[in-house]
């Protein structure tokens, strides 16, 4: 639809029945914000290669594919609130620059290396008390030595607990 596209700002909100397709703004390379809110479903490789973005915001949202935000190569902060509940394979990958990101509580599964290569990634929030199941390899490149995750007050036994989570203590 708007793929490679010279928009230079992404912002949509539509009713919770609503899907973003497949593509639809892959490569949308002067869209420098990206805002999405009240779509059922980000498709696969929706959002992918967006390099000049340097904010995200995904907001009361239902699933993120995989490959949805990828190789977003300039962007430094993500927040997902509440809404999302599961996050795909390399749904996040390649974002080199990502400092910040930021989990909902509502997620409840984070897909195969779908942070992989933010190797700049040094502040992880995660509202989620229940940690989410993450799959392998998610957290692939993130220094969890240099990387910190915050978790809500009294949950941190249950992430020293949970696989993947635990590497970054």
């Amino acid at each position: 639809a708007f793929s490679k596209s010279n928009v230079s700002s992404i912002e949509i909100t539509c009713s919770d029945t609503s899907s973003i397709e497949e593509n639809a703004f892959s490569e949308c390379l002067n869209a420098k914000e990206i805002k999405v809110s009240n779509i059922k479903e980000i498709g696969k490789n929706a959002f992918k290669g967006c390099s000049a973005a340097t904010s995200i915001t995904i907001s009361n949202n239902g699933d993120i594919k995989d490959y949805a935000f990828s190789d977003c190569s300039a962007v430094t902060s993500i927040n997902v609130s509440n809404g999302v509940k599961n996050i795909g394979k390399y749904a996040f990958s390649g974002n080199v620059a990502l400092t910040s990101f930021s989990l909902g509580s509502s997620v409840e599964t984070i897909g195969e290396y779908a942070f992989s290569k933010c190797n700049a990634l040094i502040d992880f929030t995660s509202y989620s008390t229940i940690p989410p199941l993450v799959s392998s390899n998610a957290f692939l490149d993130i220094n969890k030595l240099e990387c910190t995750l915050h978790v809500p007050l009294g949950a941190s036994n249950a992430y020293m607990e949970a696989n993947y989570w635990n590497e970054f203590w």
